[in-house]
């Protein structure tokens, strides 16, 4: 997150960041970077600490310009926060969410609790 909240400060008209599957990324990085650059699009697929807190900052900071997001396996980001980013913006984004990326006969259940998804066994 340090080196993404530098980028963030330093590089103040970045538009495309692609941090896909990036296992050291949290909310924290992401929020950095919808705070200080005029981000048009976005590839955060694979990260699975992203939360709600990311896509409400894209929200506040990013809706005029986002264009397109990429997001697929991100369990712990919800569908109804992606609908409140595709409403705030002006421009509506395309936006790829799909969770969880696993195997089309995989059988997966959300844990209500901590919103990860588990494999189910048969």
């Amino acid at each position: 997150d340090g080196v993404l909240n530098r980028i963030a400060r330093q590089c103040k008209q970045l538009t495309f960041v692609g941090i896909k599957g990036c296992a050291q990324v949290t909310d924290d990085g992401v929020c950095s970077l919808a705070q200080y650059c005029p981000l048009r699009a976005l590839v955060i697929s694979g990260i699975h600490s992203l939360t709600d807190k990311v896509i409400f900052s894209l929200a506040s900071h990013c809706c005029s310009r986002l264009e397109e997001m990429y997001m697929a396996g991100c369990a712990r980001i919800t569908p109804a926060a992606v609908r409140y980013l595709e409403d705030c913006c002006v421009k509506r984004p395309w936006i790829h969410h799909k969770i969880p990326n696993a195997a089309p006969d995989l059988l997966m259940a959300k844990n209500l609790d901590t919103g990860e998804f588990c494999k189910v066994s048969s």
